[in-house]
């Protein structure tokens, strides 16, 4: 058995075992590194040779701090028995061929009988000893594990109703959180009819209704409940069976990312310059040119570029010629052209 150091108390071996095995951490990782230039600077062999040295060093002090397992002590015992099963084999061999040589009067052969015999005595009665130990281990190693059977067995309640508690709480927060998405659902669509309403045209009656948010809002959601979002989003590869028909770049976007683009499209109004500037260069991000211009108060909106020009009779024969009806707004040393029913004209 692998000796303890019956001089240190428990507390403090237990410091130094801690102080040796960082020691010893220390020292493999610089053995890890000095092995990794070597081939560049021969004389790092000696470094290596001499870290394996204190390496050895330090793992058989900590042998001799740290009492074996069980487990490690059955390992050794094996070991052992299986190596005195292979010597008394060979010393039954030995005395059949001395019984050959003393029945055939060979000199000495008597004596070579009996010193094996005494060999294989001395042999048989380790064999049993270890035997008889290793019965002993298997015994308390059997012993230990029922009794961590029982104590397992004795906190399962315990346990359970521990995990009861954990999952009551979760279900009330994903009820919770299901109303709370069903709310700012529902929340959504009236806003979506509000703008729409606002804007009053094709394009935009289209992008905010019900079925094309709820689209938007599904393909989002699939992103969200993704198992593992590095792969396509299927059915089989949601939390909730939901799949994205989005591709491309898109299936990726959240839901706010749709939104964003959309209302920077369609409606781009914001009541702080802030803000305008900062729709003004996602639209740039995007390859689409504005300029920032002031309505009044505290309200601002983005012109595209082709609704920007540097006199006002080349921006009325624009406004006439456009499908919606468009206002000429000065700004600047030019004019803009903004939507007439935005503008404060009548239609």
């Amino acid at each position: 058995m692998t000796k303890s150091s019956p001089l240190l108390p428990d507390h403090e071996r237990e410091k130094v075992i801690a102080d040796l095995q960082r020691e010893l951490h220390g020292l493999q990782q610089n053995r890890a590194s000095a092995v990794k230039v070597q081939h560049r600077d021969p004389s790092v062999r000696e470094l290596v040779v001499r870290l394996d040295g204190e390496i050895a060093t330090a793992e058989a002090r900590l042998r001799e701090l740290r009492p074996p397992t069980s487990g490690e002590q059955l390992v050794e015992l094996a070991a052992k028995i299986a190596a005195t099963e292979g010597e008394l084999a060979q010393l039954k061999q030995q005395r059949t061929s001395a019984l050959e040589a003393k029945i055939k009067l060979e000199p000495e052969a008597a004596e070579r009988v009996a010193e094996i015999d005494e060999r294989l005595g001395e042999a048989e009665g380790r064999l049993s000893t270890l035997r008889q130990r290793q019965g002993q281990l298997q015994g308390h190693v059997a012993e230990h594990r029922a009794a961590d059977r029982r104590q397992t067995a004795a906190g399962r309640p315990l346990r359970l109703a521990e995990l009861r508690q954990e999952h009551a709480a979760l279900a009330a927060e994903i009820t919770n959180a299901a109303r709370v998405l069903a709310a700012a659902f529902k929340a959504m669509e009236d806003n979506n009819q509000a703008i729409a309403a606002q804007l009053d045209d094709q394009n935009g009656h289209r992008f905010f209704s019900a079925a094309a948010f709820r689209w938007r809002a599904m393909n989002s959601l699939a992103r969200a409940f993704a198992i593992d979002p590095t792969k396509p989003l299927t059915i089989a590869n949601s939390l909730f069976g939901l799949a994205s028909d989005a591709i491309g770049p898109q299936a990726q976007w959240g839901l706010d990312r749709w939104e964003e683009e959309g209302l920077d499209d369609l409606a781009p109004y914001f009541t702080s310059e802030a803000e305008a500037e900062a729709g003004r260069d996602r639209l740039q991000r995007r390859n689409c040119p504005t300029i920032i211009v002031k309505l009044g108060g505290e309200l601002w909106t983005l012109v595209r570029h082709e609704h920007v020009f540097g006199d006002e009779a080349r921006a009325r024969h624009a406004a006439a010629r456009s499908t919606t009806p468009m206002a000429v707004v000065a700004h600047g040393d030019g004019f803009v052209l903004v939507p007439q029913r935005f503008s404060g004209e009548a239609a």
